[in-house]
């Protein structure tokens, strides 16, 4: 039997990239869509289409249902994710981007953890971060769950430096799972090139100097098939990198992410 990986956004750029990536490995790939009809679309060959609003529990435990009815699962991909600038809030009353790109990661994992320690073989979770986590600066995670619309990088940097502490998190709550962080760089997608949130000289850069989609998937999954990384890992351009010193493994910022995933009902 064929290895099995669940990747969420899977509906287009990195997300189908990377569903591409799996498929060259042998993997049978589920393809994750918030809406049902995209993730029935998306169901072709030996891929299998799952669906749910990650931002939704009773959606996403319909979605974690949807998983465990198909059998095994061997590696979890959280892609879904949000650039924004909007202070826009989710269902949990936190901002857009806390709750896809911190808070769902953690809940989904948590859903399909013991579903995968039963289950796959040398089970992995991967979080797709960005190296834009490494421009957070001395901002509170806090500030994630009231965003006030201030320059995009404040906000999502920040939301991805919380990533990387989700994943310290995990490592610890499940020391069963190996449980990673990883980046594909800059990567050529609706997120980057169509995105009113986006500056707009990047927007132009990312036409011509950004990479392809398939470049990214390879850059930021290649480690998994390499030398081991220890579970807890952020891995940027395709290497772990010293987290020693930086915001997300500090107690401090650990104890603003216990908090801020408390508000949305979660406990680490």
């Amino acid at each position: 039997m064929s290895k099995r990986v669940l990747i969420t956004g899977a509906a287009g750029g990195i997300g189908q990239a990377t569903c591409r990536y799996f498929e060259s490995r042998g993997y049978t790939v589920l393809c994750h869509a918030r809406k049902r009809g995209q993730a029935e679309t998306m169901a072709v060959g030996s891929r299998i289409g799952v669906y749910g609003d990650l931002t939704e529990p009773q959606e996403l435990t319909a979605l974690a249902q949807q998983v465990e009815k198909s059998g095994p699962l061997d590696v979890l991909v959280h892609n879904a994710g949000v650039l924004s600038t909007s202070t826009r809030k989710g269902p949990a009353g936190l901002g857009i981007q806390a709750e896809v790109n911190v808070v769902a990661p953690y809940a989904l994992t948590q859903a399909l953890a013991q579903h995968m320690q039963s289950s796959g073989d040398d089970p992995a979770v991967v979080v797709v971060a960005s190296k834009a986590a490494n421009m957070h600066r001395g901002n509170s995670y806090l500030d994630l769950a009231e965003p006030d619309g201030s320059a995009l990088f404040g906000h999502y940097s920040l939301s991805k430096s919380a990533a990387n502490a989700v994943v310290v998190a995990m490592a610890e709550k499940w020391p069963d799972l190996r449980i990673y962080s990883t980046e594909p760089g800059f990567v050529k997608t609706k997120m980057t090139v169509a995105n009113s949130s986006m500056p707009g000289l990047m927007a132009f850069l990312a036409r011509f100097v950004s990479r392809s989609p398939e470049s990214g998937a390879q850059r930021a999954f290649d480690f998994l098939f390499q030398a081991q990384a220890p579970s807890g890992s952020v891995v940027q351009g395709g290497r772990v990198i010293d987290s020693t010193g930086r915001n997300w493994v500090k107690a401090e910022h650990q104890a603003q992410l216990r908090e801020l995933l408390s508000m949305a009902g979660h406990e680490v």
